[in-house]
């Protein structure tokens, strides 16, 4: 994924290939802008947009993970000593991959615990 200075970068040299687009300026400065930003920022944004596909596989799969622990958890009106083993383990086991996956989204974010 980008950095938020990264993106912020992007978004600058983006503004900035727009701006001198609609300032009339000459076509060798028009080209050149959106030449940089096609050359050095178009792989890098296709890149991330690769991942964030990725990533939203990954919390899908993560979702119908969790919503199975919300069904198990409004069938048994009981604790986890009501469970098999075998339901306890799968249970622990969510549980934990989803707590990893917040915890790195929120240190993507800079979010302090």
């Amino acid at each position: 994924m980008l950095t938020r200075q990264e993106r912020g970068e992007i978004r600058h040299r983006i503004e900035r290939a727009a701006r001198s687009t609609s300032k009339h300026k000459t076509s060798t400065e028009v080209f050149g802008a959106w030449g940089d930003v096609a050359l050095r920022d178009a792989p890098r944004l296709l890149d991330a947009l690769d991942k964030a596909d990725d990533e939203i596989d990954h919390l899908r799969r993560l979702v119908g993970k969790l919503s199975k622990i919300v069904n198990l958890a409004s069938l048994t009106q009981c604790d986890h000593r009501c469970l098999t083993k075998e339901a306890q383990g799968e249970l622990f086991h969510l549980i934990a991959e989803a707590k990893t996956v917040v915890e790195h989204e929120q240190s993507d974010r800079g979010v302090c615990r």
